[in-house]
């Protein structure tokens, strides 16, 4: 659970190439993704969409609420999801 933590788009860059290039253990086991409550922007949400189209991503939860995410953003995001 990473909510409220102020993560913004330096930080989301941060936990992305860790979740995605230093175990990829992680990828293949990460089920929830809670982000809510964060600033992750424009940058973060390329970051979710990468993380979302790679074939070990297993995750079946995703909370973006109150995120300053734009609806292009949040379109790119569903339609990642729904492929």
């Amino acid at each position: 659970m990473l909510s409220s933590n102020r993560l913004n788009q330096d930080s989301m860059d941060v936990l992305f190439k860790a979740i995605t290039m230093n175990n990829k253990n992680v990828l293949s086991k990460l089920q929830k993704l809670d982000l809510s409550y964060n600033s992750i922007s424009t940058i973060g949400s390329e970051h979710l969409i990468k993380l979302l189209s790679n074939p070990q991503c297993i995750i079946e939860y995703i909370n973006l609420e109150h995120n300053n995410l734009h609806d292009v953003n949040i379109t790119s995001i569903v339609t990642c999801i729904t492929r």
